[in-house]
């Protein structure tokens, strides 16, 4: 019995010694390893990644900035183009007074003429 007890704890110990080396290879492996936030490409990457976003929002604020005037210049265009038809009405009214008056005219020296000749 003493000699499996032998047996098995040599089996442990050599399990214990395996198992500390495996230990200590992890230990090596993990100094070996670099934090990948604190390697330099990681950090151009965060950088681009930055510059990225901040041509993003000036690019957003460029659009919000043009459809703004765009849309200040359709109001000042609707406003010109309502004085232009006002302007095209009292043109129209000032054709059709003329007419009118021409008519009128006319009319009067027909009138006129007609006194004339019962005179």
């Amino acid at each position: 019995i003493q000699s499996e007890i032998d047996k098995y704890q040599k089996y442990v110990e050599d399990a214990s010694k395996k198992s500390e080396k495996i230990k200590v290879e992890i230990d090596e492996f993990k100094e070996k390893q670099t934090n990948v936030t604190e390697t330099e490409a990681y950090r151009a990457i965060v950088s681009e990644i930055e510059a990225i976003k901040q041509e993003q929002q000036n690019i957003q604020e460029s659009i919000a900035a043009t459809v703004l005037m765009i849309d200040e210049q359709i109001n000042d265009l609707y406003a010109k183009k309502s004085k232009f038809d006002e302007r095209l009405i009292i043109i129209e009214s000032n054709k059709h007074s003329e007419q009118r008056i021409k008519e009128l005219r006319t009319k009067e020296d027909n009138l006129l003429d007609e006194k004339e000749e019962y005179a």
